[in-house]
Parts: C-alpha cells; sequence; structure tokens
C-alpha cells in the first residue's frame, strides 16, 4: 500500500533515506560501552548487542523518520520489496543481511556458523558468514580465528572431551580500524575488550563450543550445540586471517570505509545500501527528506532512491 505524505516532500512510495531505532540484547558478557561511544541512553545493564539493522524474527528495526515513521521495517519492506530491497529480491520479505554493533566487555563463547546448505537443512534459514570492523580494541585485544594447524575433527573432539580446547585455537592480535572476513564454518569469538561493527547474512544461528562454564544470572549454564559444532567446522579450509582497512568484498555483502569531508554524492543502484556512522556529524538527503547524521546513526537507504546527499565531516561504513 503506497503512502503520500505531499508536505513533507515525500513522493507517493515512500523512498527516502530510512533512519532506524536499535534493538538491544542483554547478554551476560556485554557492557555499557556503546554509552561512551555514541552517546546513547542503554537500557538494562549489561549490553552486548545493538541490532542497527535488521529484520528478523528475533529482532526488527523499527523507522524512525517520515511517513513510515514507528513501522517496522519489516511492514515497509513487505509493501514494497523491490523499491526497497531492489528488483532482485522483489519476491522477499526481508533483508538478506543484519547489522549489529557488539560490545565485547567479556569473552564471547567459542563458537561457529554453518553454511548455506547446513543452515538451509538444520535450521530453515541462511547461513552465517560474517564481516567485523574494529571499532574500538583495547591494546591487549584479541580475536579467536580458526584452528590450529592440523587439527582435525578427530584431535579437536578429544580435546573438547578433556577440557582443553583452548589450547587448539588460533588467536590474533587486532587494532582499532582492522576489518576481517569470517566465513561460516570458522571458529571464532570476539574476546574481551573489543567494540565491533558485525555486517553478517540474515540468521542468528550460532553453535556454541565452549562458554568458559560461565552461569547466567539464575546460576545456569548456556547451552553447548557439540555435535551440531562439528559436523559445520571447516577443519580442512581453515582461512588465512586477512586484514583491510578500506574495504571489504564477499558473495553476501560488500563493506567500504568512507571519509566524507564536505560533499559526496552516492547512488544506491540497484540494491539497497546502509549508512553505519563511526564518527563525526554531517547529513544525508534524498528525495527531498534530511537525516541528520552523528557517531551511532544507521540509515538504510532504498533501492529505488536514485541519489543521494551526503555532506559533513564524518567516517562511515557503506554496506551494500
Amino acid at each position: 500500500m503506497a503512502v503520500a505524505i505531499t508536505e513533507t516532500g515525500l513522493d507517493d512510495n515512500g523512498i527516502y533515506p530510512l533512519q532506524l531505532k536499535p534493538v538491544y540484547k542483554e547478554v551476560l558478557w556485554g557492557g555499557r560501552s556503546l554509552e561512551q561511544l555514541f552517546a546513547r541512553t542503554l537500557p538494562g545493564s549489561c549490553i552486548g548487542e545493538s541490532w542497527e539493522l535488521c529484520t528478523h524474527e528475533h529482532g526488527t528495526s523499527i523507522v524512525a523518520n517520515g511517513c513510515w515513521e514507528n513501522l517496522s521495517l519489516t511492514e515497509v519492506i513487505a509493501r514494497q520489496p523491490a523499491a526497497i530491497l531492489g528488483k532482485a529480491y522483489q519476491n522477499q520479505n526481508r533483508l538478506p543481511l543484519l547489522i549489529k554493533y557488539i560490545d565485547a566487555n567479556d569473552h564471547l563463547s567459542i563458537q561457529v556458523h554453518p553454511g548455506e546448505a547446513e543452515a538451509l537443512t538444520a535450521e530453515g534459514e541462511a547461513g552465517k558468514s560474517e564481516a567485523w570492523y574494529i571499532v574500538k580494541a583495547d591494546d591487549d585485544a584479541e580475536i579467536v580465528f580458526g584452528l590450529a594447524e592440523g587439527t582435525t575433527r578427530e584431535t579437536f573432539q578429544q580435546a573438547i572431551q578433556a577440557g582443553g580446547v583452548e589450547r587448539l585455537l588460533r588467536r590474533v592480535k587486532v587494532r582499532t580500524g582492522d576489518m576481517v572476513f569470517v566465513p561460516a564454518g570458522t571458529v571464532h569469538a570476539l574476546l574481551k575488550g573489543l567494540v565491533v561493527c558485525e555486517i553478517q547474512q540474515n540468521s542468528d544461528t550460532t553453535y556454541r563450543i565452549y562458554d568458559y562454564d560461565r552461569v547466567d544470572s539464575e546460576g545456569q549454564k548456556r547451552p553447548l550445540h557439540l555435535e551440531r559444532a562439528l559436523s559445520v567446522i571447516r577443519f580442512d579450509q581453515q582461512p588465512a586471517v586477512e586484514f583491510s582497512h578500506s574495504a571489504l568484498y564477499c558473495p553476501y555483502f560488500s563493506v567500504e570505509k568512507w571519509d566524507v569531508q564536505g560533499v559526496r554524492e552516492d547512488r544506491p543502484g540497484d540494491r539497497f545500501a546502509a549508512y553505519c556512522v563511526l564518527q563525526g556529524q554531517g547529513r544525508v538527503s534524498g528525495n527531498g527528506v534530511t537525516v541528520e547524521l552523528r557517531a551511532g546513526a544507521t540509515v538504510l537507504l532504498p533501492a529505488a532512491l536514485s541519489t543521494v546527499r551526503l555532506e559533513g565531516d564524518l567516517t562511515l561504513l557503506r554496506v551494500q
């Protein structure tokens, strides 16, 4: 159903830069870093994830501006999927990706995500390859990325049973500004002292391998998923750790770091795009609608939006 609000300058299709409200997730390893980084008022106590762009059953973005204000992004897409997502997605009712900030105030669990075929068969949803942009890293911050050379399914399973899985993990030092792709099937974890922007396929499937024997607020350990994890780990294809600082491209999405000083024009093309503002301030305008930008803002650019204009002094991630 089309919406027409001519007094605001919107066209009959409501195609304009969509400002989004985050969905917060409280987890035992979370913290309060997003308050300092982005001047946000957070709910709860241990906020580990802020879902910035999402249309998933576990969280969906709410539009914060224009004629779609207070509608869920899922509803907006359902009304005009081709205009929002692009013609290639005209038969879909949700985004093919999900963007979130993660505040690792403590170690995340050692985990793995399934690939496309495995996820569809076992979970009925997409696989989960992802990319991390390191927004903030303590001096000694590390990630877990893959396994020690020569690790087989048998040796890994034995290490799990003996409580010695940590000795088989490959730990890698990271710094603010690093960007790394984590393909499905890779054992991985964010360790304490990191805030990252995670761009991923639209999936919430995680198989925990090891969780440091922690208990939640009710004294319960979080469940592990060892058999499923072992079935999807790619023991024979341990990826190299390759850092980028300006752009990352994979079959599912692209991430480019833009430093805008002054004016820059952008054209989404045949697929939606999104901005995640890391630093600075400015504005983005399209189809007569302007959204003020500052650190922490997330904006969705519909595919049918022909041109947008960025102005200001800011650093952002452009995701498409």
